[in-house]
């Protein structure tokens, strides 16, 4: 923070340099306990140095996923959807944004987009030379069962600072390496392709469980 608010310093960074700065010094914040964080006073200070950090290069979109999990975290679930959006918009191939927008998505109620982003996702995905889906869903035997607990950890995991689909590396340092495995792959192509994959019980869990998070008009869409 001393060098960010130091005007000879600061002066003197690349603007590539100070983006990162921007972005390393947000994710610090945002690393605070969930509980904290929700009650910081500095969120707005957050949201500052994310916009000022848009502003210093041609491609922000790890800024924008960032303001995206900030919006998640304070509960803004529309806010964090345009920000993830950009993302994309910046990034088309990102399988962590467009993963979270599907996530989001479905979550609000909208199963049909949501899964339009998703499928997004796997096909970059399948696209990196990733094609292990088909053989994971024939070794595993995935059943409704084990798909419903594994939809609802993934689509809960939205509300989190480390969602399922969040890379691990700094930001700034194009995200990082994906902890997914081909069996997250698997369920997805399951969850996408599958018609009946989102049962009646899946729709009243997710809504029972996103009511229990405080989110009652979110989980009150799939209860009905």
């Amino acid at each position: 923070r001393s060098i960010l608010d130091s005007s000879y310093y600061y002066g003197k960074m690349h603007e590539e340099h100070k983006y990162k700065l921007h972005l390393n010094f947000a994710e610090s914040l945002m690393a605070l306990e969930e509980d904290t964080f929700n009650h910081n006073e500095d969120t707005a200070g957050i949201e500052s140095y994310l916009h000022r950090a848009v502003l210093l290069v041609d491609n922000p979109r790890a800024a924008y996923f960032v303001l995206g999990q900030l919006k998640v975290v304070q509960g803004n679930v529309q806010g964090a959807l345009t920000y993830f959006k950009l993302c994309v918009h910046h990034d088309p191939s990102s399988i962590e944004a467009l993963q979270a927008v599907g996530a989001l998505y479905i979550l609000m109620g909208d199963l049909n987009t949501g899964r339009h982003y998703l499928r997004r996702a796997l096909e970059r995905w399948e696209g990196t030379g990733s094609n292990l889906v088909k053989e994971m869903q024939v070794r595993e035997g995935l059943s409704l069962d084990k798909m419903g607990h594994w939809l609802l950890d993934y689509l809960l995991s939205a509300f989190s600072l480390n969602s399922s689909w969040k890379e691990r590396g700094g930001f700034g340092q194009s995200f990082g390496v994906s902890k997914q495995t081909p069996y997250d792959f698997a369920m997805l192509n399951n969850f996408i392709n599958e018609p009946n994959s989102f049962s009646p019980r899946m729709h009243y869990d997710l809504g029972l469980s996103l009511w229990e998070l405080g989110a009652w008009e979110r989980g009150g869409v799939h209860m009905r």
